[in-house]
């Protein structure tokens, strides 16, 4: 009941993980001022636990108690979950990392913290530094409530599919996610 799979959120849903959620969600009725201006009212992108020190900073600034942090997880950028994390990584790493460089040429001349400069990266390199993630079911849960533990994150959200990867060979890990590490975030 508490897990959601669409392409929106569900009115009075409260899971901290959902497939297809959107980060545009409309569930927190008072939504705080987030860093940068973030239109949607709370902090997204990146990693919570570092921001949300300065978060809290601008919501008192908005004459808001730090109690009001709404704040999704986002530094999961392309996050798969497997039961065999090698394998997957191979399989998955030729397609996140055509977006990786694409991205990479698009900000050649920006300052982005992943995809400035232009800098076109490997396969080991992704693998080793991400932002692909593949992870076991466990270590997922893992990472996830590290971060919540850090900060007030109401969601997680990545970026899937990966380019080309088949959409098929994804249900699979996306079914595992839901059956192993939705259940964990009721």
């Amino acid at each position: 009941d508490e897990i959601f799979a669409g392409p929106g959120p569900r009115d009075g849903a409260a899971a901290i993980v959902g497939i297809g959620a959107g980060a545009d969600d409309r569930r927190i009725a008072d939504p705080a001022p987030a860093l940068a201006g973030e239109a949607a009212g709370r902090g997204g992108g990146g990693d919570m636990a570092l921001r949300y020190p300065e978060y809290v900073k601008e919501l008192q600034a908005a004459g808001k108690p730090a109690s009001a942090a709404r704040m999704i997880q986002g530094n999961v950028t392309w996050l798969v979950v497997s039961n065999d994390p090698e394998k997957t990584a191979r399989e998955v790493a030729p397609h996140v990392l055509h977006s990786v460089n694409t991205y990479a040429q698009w900000n050649a001349a920006t300052q982005h913290p992943l995809y400035g400069g232009g800098k076109q990266i490997d396969i080991a390199t992704l693998i080793a530094n991400g932002p692909l993630k593949v992870l076991t079911p466990e270590q997922c849960v893992a990472m996830i409530e590290k971060t919540a533990a850090a900060a007030p994150i109401e969601g997680v959200y990545g970026m899937i599919p990966p380019a080309g990867y088949p959409l098929k060979k994804l249900a699979e890990h996306i079914e595992l996610f839901a059956a192993k590490v939705m259940p964990k975030f009721r």
